[in-house]
């Protein structure tokens, strides 16, 4: 993988240079990810009963918002994944 950084020189500028993801900082990145897919499933789990909770209590319009966070939270799950997925491809 390559990382573009920007860089000031002396005068101020910005120049940018490549670097190379090393193997354990895309092991760290491949490790994150997962968690993060996992934590925000646990998240969407709670989500869900909650707003089954407020729905209960009459609450639609609060069940309506929490479930299209849980659809939120699903769709970035869907990006998390893809970029573990790219990172396994190389």
């Amino acid at each position: 993988m390559q990382l573009v950084a920007i860089v000031s020189d002396e005068d101020g500028c910005g120049a940018t240079r490549a670097t190379s993801m090393d193997e354990a900082e895309k092991g760290k990145l491949k490790t994150l990810l997962n968690y993060w897919v996992e934590h925000n499933r646990q998240h969407a789990q709670e989500f869900r009963e909650w707003a089954e909770q407020a729905k209960s209590f009459g609450q639609a319009e609060v069940h309506d918002d929490m479930m299209r966070a849980v659809q939120q939270m699903n769709r970035t799950n869907e990006f998390l994944l893809s970029a573990l997925e790219r990172l396994k491809e190389e």
